[in-house]
């Protein structure tokens, strides 16, 4: 690190710069002492579209999926003051707003890196949705020694400061500004302030399943006040409403809202159990009452939110319209069984077999009467989502 000699002249020979200071030496200290594993990531443009590339921040390192410390890097030491704005205006949370109701935003903190010149910072909120970055290093420039072994311990005390957090501070159920992949890589999720980006790439072949047109209008359709409150929606994020259709990268963006934590199964509690499943049927029926269906109804797409303490059915890019015919290619979904169709098409009561399949069977905890009685009459064709709403057994989820 002595004998270092940064690079300059791009954004790029920047973040060359910062990784042999900062990145390099946390990994080393990984290696070599206990202590919380520490995931990082820096925005690579062209992997996390253009509205994640422009509120997320250069460089991204969290513990217990709790964003800790962010950085912005610049191509010229006289950028620097541009630097240290961009760490108060990109995200500035440490995790989503609801997701740890009643657990106070630790700091964060943060550098600002501009040519050869480095300053760290502690991110703190103020007033009334203020953000202040407050210098904790004096600006090191790189391109001496001394400045370079002043970074290197500035670096090892901020590992101490997150191994600090890590034994005594929350774990958060999803990182802030974490861009997560699906196994084969063409479905991306971001969490950013306020809502999730949500992208497919390679639409074309997606749409064997659901049509962008369908997308648009269903989307519209849950828009609608009377819908809002029971579905998950498509949020305006920089002046684009619902999702689009990126022509020139074949790339399905929606911007989703409001932010929950996913589930990966079902609650521990009976009661628990009906107010989700109450939540999934008020989404169905909004869905069942504009003619369309989800297609889809399973742990995975439903979440929830903290802070409201309900349920919400989530991820529609399976839907389709009632009826449908889905006795062919590229159908079955992986999901449904030998139950789920009505003569190959994919009707209402698909869905509500699906609730019943899916969300109210191989439970850790026996269902009460009330509980089997709807499982059967679901599994039955004997109600809508409608009418399954007014069951006896979710009485004591509505009222809560």
């Amino acid at each position: 690190m002595v004998d270092f000699e940064p690079l300059v002249g791009s954004e790029m020979y920047t973040g060359h710069t910062t990784r042999a200071v900062l990145e390099d030496t946390l990994r080393l200290v990984m290696r070599y002492l206990p202590g919380p594993p520490i995931l990082m990531d820096r925005n690579r443009v062209g992997t996390s579209g253009a509205t994640t590339g422009n509120l997320r921040p250069d460089f991204l390192a969290w513990v217990n999926s709790v964003l800790l410390l962010k950085g912005e890097e610049k191509a010229a030491a006289s950028e620097l003051q541009h630097a240290v704005q961009e760490l108060t205006t990109k995200v500035s949370d440490a995790w989503a707003a609801g997701l740890l109701p009643h657990t106070p935003l630790p700091s964060m903190l943060a550098y600002a890196a501009a040519g050869a010149v480095l300053q760290f910072f502690c991110i703190e909120h103020v007033g009334s949705g203020g953000v202040q970055a407050t210098p904790i290093s004096g600006i090191m420039d790189l391109a001496t020694a001394p400045a370079r072994l002043q970074a290197l311990t500035a670096s090892f005390n901020i590992w101490r400061l997150l191994a600090g957090y890590a034994s005594q501070g929350p774990t958060a159920p999803i990182g802030m500004g974490q861009v997560v992949s699906s196994p084969d890589g063409l479905r991306t999720y971001c969490l950013l302030p306020g809502f999730f980006r949500k992208s497919i790439r390679q639409f074309s072949l997606h749409a064997r399943y659901t049509s962008f047109k369908l997308l648009q209008e269903l989307y519209g359709k849950m828009s609608e006040r009377k819908h809002r409150l029971s579905i998950i929606q498509a949020c305006n994020v920089n002046g684009v409403a619902g999702p689009r259709l990126q022509q020139h990268d074949d790339t399905y963006v929606v911007h989703l809202a409001p932010v929950g934590q996913p589930c990966m199964g079902p609650p521990a509690t009976e009661s628990d159990l009906a107010c989700a499943v109450l939540g999934v049927l008020r989404g169905l029926a909004a869905l069942h009452s504009e003619g369309y269906v989800h297609r889809d109804v399973r742990w995975p797409n439903v979440i929830f939110l903290p802070a409201e303490k309900r349920w919400l059915l989530i991820d529609l890019e399976h839907a389709g319209q009632e009826g449908c015919d889905c006795s062919k290619e590229p159908f079955p979904l992986p999901f449904w069984s030998e139950r789920t169709l009505d003569d190959g098409k994919y009707t209402a009561q698909s869905d509500m077999r699906m609730v019943a399949e899916q969300l109210m069977s191989h439970l850790s905890f026996p269902l009460e009467d009330s509980g089997q009685e709807l499982r059967r009459r679901l599994l039955g064709n004997r109600f809508s989502a409608a009418q399954a709403l007014r069951h006896h057994w979710l009485a004591r989820a509505s009222g809560r």
